[in-house]
């Protein structure tokens, strides 16, 4: 989030979502160990598609891994806003280590070493809480729990390694309506029963080999899996609960990939890979129109599809301090027939400690497959020859290191997207769409979209027990929709600033103090004008939809605070933790119909997080 052009879709204590470059949250991919992977966050796509309540594995088990804001290689596809690609560290193969985190929002273990016996290594981790202790400050009744399993295995094998790991996690949430009419405002809220049950997970096997001298093979089997199961009830006027909507949807996928990359040659490397999913699904999403039963087909559903993604780049040094990478990238989706065959180009080049950047990419990305199964008269599907929305993608930067530590970054990108599915002759465009459950229209590909924007960023890495990044962005975000008119998008929030930095030393022989701090400066979101009039009829917000997105939503300040001290001791470590998110009670914007002032207003919610825990290291 501290990453220049990425910016939280709000506060970041309701939900952690990123829109990168005014690019809806929808439009992020998430891989592991290689394996495009479901949102690993916990409660994920409930309030915003793409994000979710937090993420679903520590930290502390992630090695390298890339992040990719624009222009991303070949080698990734099915995105338009950026990619996350990230791989687990093996466990120590000398030492076991292990720990145990206790916090107001539950329990933590942590585990690694060598497999006794074997050459192998292991890593493990597993959280639970039910946030009991913070649910006085959260905005919700009833109750919230979650937990989470992360592991990793890697042993010698024939010609190479193989590993094994996985993730997985399990949510829970229930809200309870309010009893007494009188003390109804919000009906949306105060009139709901909701049960929410998830399941999100992945695991799989990598396998890599070495083919002599200048050649390697990586091959993946994998699983992933995700559930959703939300039924909501809504109080009528003679307080009894009638169904208001029913979601039931299972994703299964089987994944098979293989990469080699050859080294031809002192001057060029190739990478060639191709990539299978077998899509499983079950859904079944039903709505009360208008809040009224009975219910109505809104996406359903079963069967199986197939999604193919390839790929071929190769990276080729003419001279000395010139390198050239370019690639192509393929992808197609049976269940709508929909293909794109995507170049890709990069240039790099050095003079002295000067680098000079410029990339460009082709890029596409599949919707979700509600979008696919809406049904929007209850029977017929639409939306099952829609095609893929593309985007261009053209970026051009420098960055020069001005100390041991230090560097500095400037970065020009122009997206263009096209092909963009809107409802014919409407303001509306599928990239502005937050979350959605009851949408069910037909689309086409007849929208178009464009984000322009400046970055820059300083950079010192950790040196001395101190480190810090400083981003700065300023774009702009627009879209064409099915009536022909441009608008500014969603996200077109102008201006992202982050200033994130922390230094950790010791204050005696045997502890170690740490302070951590981000802050950061967002415009707000755009949103579109309420026509009081018609609200008022309905009593519930009716937007101008002539007019989208021509006002914006206050701007949020937002600071995080984490202090920690750890002592060691002769046979274990012992820290304390305190975290404070969102210190300074930067609050959430929307509009609600209000039935006791019988008018549309703004609610404005926000709180400070604090997250106090103990961890013992051995």
């Amino acid at each position: 989030a501290a990453f220049a052009g990425a910016a939280t879709a709000g506060s970041g204590v309701q939900d952690n979502a990123l829109a990168i470059r005014g690019n809806a949250p929808r439009g992020v991919r998430w891989r592991l160990e290689g394996v495009p992977i479901p949102n690993p966050t916990h409660f994920a796509g409930l309030t915003v598609a793409g994000g979710g309540g937090l993420t679903l594995f520590s930290g502390r088990l992630l090695a390298a891994s890339d992040v990719f804001t624009g222009a991303f290689p070949a080698a990734y596809g099915d995105a338009l806003a950026g990619v996350f690609d990230m791989r687990f560290r093996t466990g120590n193969p000398e030492t076991p280590a292990h720990s145990v985190q206790l916090g107001v929002i539950g329990l933590e273990g942590a585990s690694e070493g060598p497999v006794p016996g074997t050459a192998a290594t292991y890593l493990a981790s597993y959280r639970y809480s039910t946030l009991g202790l913070l649910m006085p400050l959260l905005p919700a009744e009833g109750g919230i729990t979650y937990q989470d399993l992360a592991f990793k295995v890697a042993a010698p094998a024939p010609a190479g390694r193989l590993e094994a790991w996985g993730i997985g996690g399990l949510d829970a949430q229930s809200d309870v309506p309010e009893a007494d009419p009188a003390a109804w405002r919000f009906p949306d809220r105060d009139r709901a029963r909701t049960e929410i049950d998830l399941g999100v997970g992945a695991a799989g096997l990598t396998h890599h080999a070495v083919l002599g001298l200048r050649a390697a093979l990586q091959t993946v089997a994998a699983v992933t899996a995700q559930r959703t199961a939300l039924t909501q009830d809504r109080l009528d006027d003679a307080l009894a609960l009638r169904p208001d909507l029913r979601l039931r949807s299972t994703d299964l996928r089987l994944v098979l990939g293989s990469t080699v990359t050859a080294k031809t040659g002192p001057r060029h490397v190739n990478e060639t890979g191709v990539l299978v999913q077998r899509i499983g699904y079950d859904l079944g999403l039903e709505a009360a129109p208008s809040h009224v039963p009975p219910l109505a087909p809104v996406a359903v559903g079963e069967g199986a599809s197939v999604l193919v993604e390839a790929f071929s780049q190769s990276r080729v040094t003419p001279v000395p301090g010139l390198e050239v990478t370019a690639g192509v990238h393929a992808q197609h989706l049976a269940l709508t027939g929909a293909t794109s065959v995507e170049p890709r180009l990069g240039l790099e080049a050095r003079v002295g400690p000067q680098r000079i950047t410029f990339g460009y990419g082709l890029h596409s990305q599949a919707e979700d497959l509600r979008i696919y199964l809406a049904r929007p008269d209850g029977v017929a599907e639409p939306n099952r020859t829609l095609g893929f929305a593309r985007a261009h993608h053209a970026v051009v930067g420098t960055s020069r290191r001005v100390a041991e530590a230090t560097r500095v970054g400037l970065e020009a990108y122009v997206q263009r997207l096209v092909d963009v599915p809107v409802v014919a002759d409407s303001s509306f465009a599928l990239l502005n769409v937050r979350q959605d459950w009851t949408f069910a229209e037909p689309l086409v590909n007849a929208g178009a979209g464009e984000n322009v924007g400046l970055e820059v960023t300083v950079e010192r890495a950790l040196r001395g027990g101190v480190y810090g990044l400083l981003s700065g962005s300023l774009f702009r975000s627009r879209y064409r929709g099915g009536d022909g008119v441009w608008r500014p998008t969603r996200f077109d929030q102008r201006y992202a600033a982050n200033a994130l930095g922390g230094w950790e030393g010791r204050v005696s022989e045997r502890s170690r103090l740490g302070v951590n701090v981000r802050l950061a400066a967002l415009g707000g979101e755009r949103r579109s004008p309420v026509d009081a009039a018609a609200s008022g009829l309905r009593r519930e917000v009716v937007f101008d939809e002539d007019r989208a997105f021509a006002e914006r939503a206050p701007g949020l300040w937002l600071l995080d605070l984490t202090l920690t001290w750890r002592l060691d001791g002769r046979a274990a470590t012992h820290a304390w933790m305190l975290q404070l998110k969102n210190a300074l009670a930067a609050r959430d914007t929307r509009l609600d119909y209000d039935l006791q002032a019988g008018a549309v207003v703004e609610v404005r919610e926000g709180f400070p997080l604090p997250v106090l825990s103990y961890r013992l290291e051995w």
